[in-house]
């Protein structure tokens, strides 16, 4: 059913995408909100929105895990449940001992539910991306084109933050982009006119694709070759480092 709703909502999407590549920006409000919708999606899912949705989860996870586990009677369920699974007689004394002494990982393994997440911050964007004023960026000549990525919607000056969504409005001055196009890229803000068009020379490209560079999960889409581009993106890849673990280590909550 979700997959269905998604699908549903990229085919609708398509009439509008291939309006925008032609340079027509006369959208009117269906068509709006329904592009709105395209960029949400676009937004949440990709693995970076995935990641974080499943790190701000186990944050929040964490506590109660502990708060749980310090009642005597569910440990005992624990410790039961594990001897059951083990073959081996484990005691809620030692439950307790890892807790406090060890290393637990906190991990959200449900992916249903990261999934309705992604849906329901999804319809919640739209909404936002909506009301944002709009300006249709293109590039004066197809030489030096927009990239993409495998994480397309870049936000800039949003402070981070804990839930993934809420950037979009955590400032008058927070703003994004979105590739369209090789020629055609959109720029989100929070001020200005509700929708304009503005042509850009090469070098607002390459500042835009900065962005776009910086912010690529894995995999950079180009409509050029570039060693450049593909040093900034190793670069950018590398400086991040691998993800990080929530757990429960000697009683306190930590990410490493």
């Amino acid at each position: 059913m979700l997959n269905t709703h998604l699908q549903k909502l990229e085919d609708v999407s398509l009439p509008v995408l291939r309006k925008l590549r032609s340079q027509n920006f006369d959208l009117d409000p269906e068509e709006r909100v329904t592009f709105a919708g395209y960029v949400a999606l676009s937004y949440t899912r990709v693995p970076t929105f995935e990641r974080n949705i499943n790190r701000v989860t186990a944050l929040h996870t964490a506590p109660k895990m502990e708060e749980w586990a310090s009642v005597p009677e569910n440990l005992a369920l624990i410790a039961r449940d594990q001897s059951e699974s083990s073959g081996k007689q484990v005691t809620p004394e030692e439950i307790r001992k890892t807790l406090n002494a060890g290393n637990v990982i906190v991990n959200q393994a449900n992916r249903g539910w990261s999934l309705e997440q992604m849906v329901r911050i999804m319809l919640a964007l739209q909404k936002i991306i909506y009301e944002m004023r709009w300006v249709f960026l293109v590039a004066e000549t197809e030489d030096d084109g927009f990239l993409t990525s495998d994480n397309p919607v870049s936000l800039f000056s949003a402070p981070t933050t804990d839930v993934p969504g809420v950037g979009f409005l955590s400032s008058p001055d927070t703003y994004f982009t979105f590739p369209i196009s090789r020629t055609i890229c959109l720029l989100c803000k929070h001020s200005g006119p509700v929708q304009s068009v503005g042509r850009v020379s090469s070098v607002s490209v390459r500042q835009v694709n900065k962005g776009a560079i910086a912010r690529a999960d894995t995999q950079l889409y180009s409509p050029f070759r570039s060693e450049k581009v593909q040093m900034l993106h190793d670069a950018a890849v590398l400086s991040r480092g691998k993800p990080k673990r929530v757990m429960v280590k000697k009683g306190q909550i930590v990410e490493e």
